[in-house]
């Protein structure tokens, strides 16, 4: 994984609550994580992401910011874990995010998201085999 030297750009440690499922729609399940009031610590955009949950670490994206594509405009941290399918509302996580991959975009179709989101998985993916 990280070299010890290496330190994220941010550590958010939060309990998952209920979305509206948006993400599962798409076939990308998120935890969801509320949004820090006064945020200062990061700007709205895709990063790439490890989340520590019950003491083991998964790696993942995290959105922060609003859905643009669905005209929501209410800030919010959507974190997708890779390889995980459990339920875990009400569990408390601690994500790091190491790199910002892209800002917010509005996307014309669920289907150009959803395009974009495999991409978004794919550099992610890519960040980690270089660890």
């Amino acid at each position: 994984m990280k070299d010890i030297k290496d330190k994220p750009l941010f550590v958010l440690s939060n309990k998952v609550i209920k979305g509206i499922s948006r993400g599962r729609k798409l076939g990308f399940p998120t935890a969801n994580i509320d949004y820090p009031k006064g945020n200062v610590f990061a700007s709205d955009g895709v990063y790439i992401v490890t989340i520590v949950l019950e003491g083991k670490e998964y790696k993942g994206v995290a959105n922060i910011g609003a859905p643009l594509t669905f005209f929501d405009n209410r800030p919010r941290i959507d974190i997708y874990f890779f390889d995980f399918s459990e339920s875990i509302y009400g569990k408390l996580i601690t994500v790091s995010f190491w790199k910002k991959i892209r800002e917010m975009h509005r996307f014309h179709s669920e289907q150009e998201l959803i395009w974009q989101i495999e991409d978004d998985i794919k550099k992610a993916k890519m960040f980690f085999v270089k660890f």
